[in-house]
């Protein structure tokens, strides 16, 4: 479950920073910010698909340092600068910051549920 949240939240911050480059004359390519952490928020969700639990465990402490990264970013971008680009580059801040945020919380309500064991029946 945690593999598929992942892709679709990088899936989304790659068209919303596509999206924000377009929309910004293709001139700054700053606007790909959300791009990048959302492709590798991909790949990682990716990783995640894996069936060696023990990659799995990388994959997903690999999302949470990018999640972390993506919402730092952003929240610290938005409170330095007074001067933001324009409406459409706050709001992907705000978008970028909203679902990394989302995504540090879903990984948190994850690590606290108690997790299924497999016994071996042998």
């Amino acid at each position: 479950m945690m593999a598929k949240v992942t892709i679709s939240f990088g899936s989304v911050l790659i068209v919303i920073g596509i999206g924000t480059f377009l929309t910004a004359g293709a001139t700054t390519p700053t606007a790909l910010i959300p791009t990048l952490i959302g492709g590798l928020l991909l790949l990682t969700g990716i990783g995640m698909l894996a069936q060696y639990e023990r990659f799995f465990r990388r994959a997903m402490v690999g999302a949470m340092i990018t999640s972390a990264v993506g919402l730092l970013g952003a929240v610290g971008s938005m409170m330095s600068r007074g001067d933001i680009a324009g409406p459409v580059a706050l709001a992907s801040k705000i978008v970028l910051a909203a679902l990394c945020g989302g995504l540090l919380v879903v990984y948190a309500m994850s690590l606290l549920r108690p997790h299924k064991t497999v016994e071996n029946s042998s």
